[in-house]
């Protein structure tokens, strides 16, 4: 407990006191007695501080059956509550029953008038409710035996085989907009759930010590230095055998918030958390694999300022450089289909981490599988050999890897849309203008506005040209997975770490590595922006590679979580090249009257989901290596693919 008030930022002072520099005060939410080591101190601390008007504290379970003990009644002392009573003997063995005596009348004292709850207001408006376990949103405000009792003790529903309460879920049935933070129930991490947060971690369990810092909603931990339950009864380890067990659906159909570390709070529609709902039901890969949806991803934030261009580099180097961000990553743009590789050491791991036998899973963006299961067995059999013969997993000492990439040839997954809305287009337009062109040139003779017509067809079949070199240039026939490239881009995690503190160089330097290690694998070009003229290299680079075809660049800071003034900046933003818009806007997209409309585009719908999804994704990934609850990983997934509900331009 001192650790922790000293990482917050308060120091000891002379009379012994903790204070802050800022004024700020500290808040217990109960149970400062019974399971630790030294509850007779931790009182004590508590009974000087309050006193003092330095801190707060409120009832609690323990609380209550330690007052009550205190004051002569008729308590079983166990569940580490005896331990107390141990502590006050060795005390009068060596202070004297006279001191004693005067000690526990001032701890009873204290621990009776503990209020059942505090309210936090702004302006008169309550904004935060403290309690231990729980609280009715019509209890807040108010005093009774009853209230009282919901929070010292939740809402439950008897006893359990083994004597211990059944406890529902209160948080269900919170409607208004106040903030509750509570505690009484461990949980691994901070559990923010409709707009309530425990902060239980269970310290004495070997967990940790967790503070919230309000108003600016940043939580602060320290580690356990031990786990003072001896093994017995520990509900972090229980929570950690039913680590995949189905999620609550209660918990999310009505909407829902998420607390992210990057971004803050994020908050979740109904609207769109339905529809999701039901596609992880029927289509996605099983929950328990889908551990992580990649986010969508902005194109420019301005269109160019040069005239035939829609999007050039230019403005996103501008853009990155007014946020402060000077060194940057340009990585080339493969025209393929996003896929997230989830792979295991081997078939043991696999049913460790997601209750199965594998070696692990391939889906898209949407969570669906990405190939037939004959086919994914096929592909990741072949990595895994490939990692296992370079000793990949051994060296780094991890049981899993997770890889987002890009995996082509793009027909592989959008063989249909290539068929219906690319070939067939295209073939006909070049067609149509063919004919045209013909007939206008055998009768434009001495007749100018003839003239202007077979000129304007021979844009127009110039154009439908290359929209189809555009689109053919990523499709080719697979008659083997020999056939197929994978392209990583981020190594997101190791069954042990994430990989969100690696610069955009390490993870391109990763994807050297897996592309030497098995040939399924392809290595992606990159470029550093650092100065001017590194600037004009990659504008340079982009020219050359979009004027052949390509798709494009993206451009991330170098940093793979960059924030300017406290906010979150783009973590990567696209640039595509004049003749890859062609079939994203049209064949004619580039005729003046289409460009100048186009210009006025709007993306900022698109930036801030892309904002929302990045940090979602990184969440999610935290809790997963963390070890936290299917339950609390699929929050974050389930909120990224109910993001990607909310309907946005899909050209962006």
């Amino acid at each position: 407990m001192i650790h922790i008030l000293e990482k917050l930022g308060y120091e000891k002072n002379t009379e012994d006191y903790y204070i802050h520099s800022e004024g700020r005060k500290f808040l217990s939410l109960g149970d400062i007695m019974s399971r630790g080591p030294k509850s007779l101190k931790t009182m004590e601390f508590f009974l000087r501080h309050v006193k003092a008007g330095l801190a707060y504290m409120i009832d609690s379970n323990h609380g209550w059956k330690i007052a009550r003990w205190l004051d002569g009644r008729n308590v079983t002392l166990n569940h580490g509550d005896e331990n107390v009573e141990e502590e006050i003997m060795q005390y009068e063995e060596k202070h004297g029953k006279a001191n004693v005596d005067h000690l526990k009348q001032e701890l009873k004292n204290f621990l009776l008038k503990a209020p059942s709850h505090y309210v936090l207001t702004q302006n008169g408006v309550p904004t935060l409710v403290c309690t231990h376990a729980g609280i009715k949103d019509e209890f807040i405000g108010k005093q009774s035996y009853d209230i009282s009792d919901f929070c010292r003790y939740g809402d439950n529903e008897g006893l359990d085989e083994t004597g211990r309460p059944i406890r529902k879920d209160w948080t269900i049935n919170h409607k208004t907009s106040t903030l509750i933070v509570w505690g009484h129930d461990p949980k691994p991490k901070p559990l923010v759930i409709n707009k309530t947060i425990n902060i239980d971690q269970g310290v004495v369990f070997g967990g940790e010590l967790t503070a919230f810092r309000y108003p600016e909603k940043e939580f602060v931990s320290v580690q356990a230095k031990n786990d003072y339950s001896s093994g017995r009864n520990n509900p972090l380890m229980e929570l950690k055998k039913k680590r995949l067990n189905p999620p609550n659906i209660a918990k999310f159909i009505n909407g829902y918030s998420v607390l992210t570390d990057v971004f803050g709070e994020i908050q979740i529609s109904k609207e769109y958390v339905i529809p999701s709902i039901d596609m992880v039901s029927h289509f996605t890969v099983p929950i328990e694999e889908l551990v992580y949806i990649p986010p969508t991803m902005s194109p420019t934030p301005s269109p160019s300022s040069l005239e035939n261009y829609l999007e050039h580099p230019r403005e996103v180097i501008d853009y990155y450089r007014s946020m402060g961000i000077e060194r940057m990553v340009a990585e080339k743009k493969h025209m393929g289909s996003r896929g997230i590789l989830f792979l295991f050491k081997d078939k043991e791991a696999g049913l460790k981490y997601v209750g199965r036998e594998t070696l692990g899973v391939i889906y898209t963006r949407t969570g669906r599988r990405f190939f037939n299961e004959e086919t994914e067995y096929k592909i990741i059999s072949r990595i895994n050999k490939g990692l296992t013969a370079s000793d990949y997993f051994t060296k780094y000492g991890t049981e899993f890897i997770l890889l987002d990439a890009e995996i082509m040839p793009w027909n592989l997954k959008a063989k249909e849309l290539i068929s219906s809305q690319y070939a067939h287009v295209s073939e006909n337009a070049i067609l149509d203008c063919s004919l045209l062109k013909n007939k206008m040139e055998s009768a434009v003779g001495e007749n100018k506005s003839l003239q202007i017509w077979l000129e304007e067809y021979e844009d127009k079949l110039a154009n439908a040209r290359v929209f189809r070199e555009v689109f053919q240039k990523y499709c080719w026939e697979i008659n083997d997975i020999d056939q197929i490239q994978i392209a990583p881009f981020h190594l997101l995690a190791h069954s042990n770490e994430t990989f969100f503190d690696k610069p955009h160089t390490w993870h391109m330097e990763k994807n050297k590595e897996f592309s030497k290690m098995e040939y399924l694998f392809v290595e992606t070009e990159y470029m550093v922006i650092h100065d001017t003229a590194s600037e004009e290299e990659v504008i340079k680079w982009w020219d050359a590679m979009t004027s052949d075809g390509h798709e494009g660049i993206v451009i991330k800071p170098q940093t793979f979580i960059s924030k300017s003034k406290g906010k979150l900046v783009q973590p990567a933003i696209k640039v595509r090249g004049r003749k890859y818009l062609h079939i994203i806007y049209g064949m004619d997209y580039l005729q003046p009257e289409n460009l100048k409309r186009l210009k006025k585009r709007n993306t900022g719908k698109k930036q801030k989901l892309a904002l929302r999804e990045f940090a979602l994704g990184i969440e999610g990934i935290q809790r997963f290596v963390n070890g936290e609850s299917i339950e609390r990983v699929h929050e974050c997934v389930l909120g990224t693919l109910a993001m990607e509900s909310d309907p946005v331009d899909p050209r962006l």
